[in-house]
């Protein structure tokens, strides 16, 4: 298994404080975790090069957004890992983990649908938001948005560094989609939207 989808597994990790539960994805979160963290070392080195980050950014970050986005359930239905998607959502997915330290690497939950402005913004806590948590509980409403460098490894540069991303943003995200694991949506991206709010 290669580091980023080992990576894949360990976001989306089980709930905090719940028991596990051996019919869902979250069995092999302990396994995962151990290989991504046997693999620390595998992604590209960052070692606070502006120049490098700089030219990381400008190759996935686009000013257009791009357009087709489709809700996550609906990517799920048609999955075709030949075929570019794009994904719409909010960075978090309430009671999990949604960085990997160090990496370009965050979970969404699913915005298709959802003006900017609409639901979330400035001051919105989705950790007590009765809707966000409603959503982000169904597991095919959350993905998994990666970045990978020439080798297949995921970009060692974390996510809120390379983009400047934070908790709750909504993103647009183009690439290729795959289910790894039992049902983990993993999208690798090859272009980055922002929505500032």
């Amino acid at each position: 298994m290669t580091c980023h989808r080992a990576a894949a597994f360990c976001t989306m990790n089980p709930p905090r404080g719940s028991r596990s539960n051996p019919n869902c994805r979250w069995v092999i979160f302990g396994v995962a975790c151990s290989l991504l963290a046997f693999c620390a070392g595998c992604g590209n080195p960052w070692n606070g090069d502006n120049t490098q980050l700089r030219a990381t950014r400008s190759k996935f970050l686009t000013v257009t957004e791009p357009t087709g986005g489709a809700a996550l359930t609906e990517i799920r239905k048609a999955l075709d890992p030949n075929q570019r998607v794009v994904v719409i959502g909010r960075i978090g997915v309430p009671d999990h983990e949604s960085w990997i330290a160090g990496k370009a690497a965050f979970a969404i939950r699913d915005a298709a649908g959802e003006k900017p402005g609409d639901h979330g913004g400035k001051g919105h806590d989705p950790a007590s938001c009765p809707f966000c948590k409603r959503k982000a509980s169904q597991p095919d409403s959350t993905a998994f948005v990666q970045f990978i460098d020439e080798r297949g490894e995921i970009i060692g540069i974390d996510a809120r560094e390379l983009f400047e991303l934070t908790d709750n943003q909504r993103v647009v995200a183009q690439g290729k989609a795959a289910l790894v694991g039992p049902d983990t949506l993993v999208v690798t991206a090859e272009k980055l939207y922002l929505t500032r709010e």
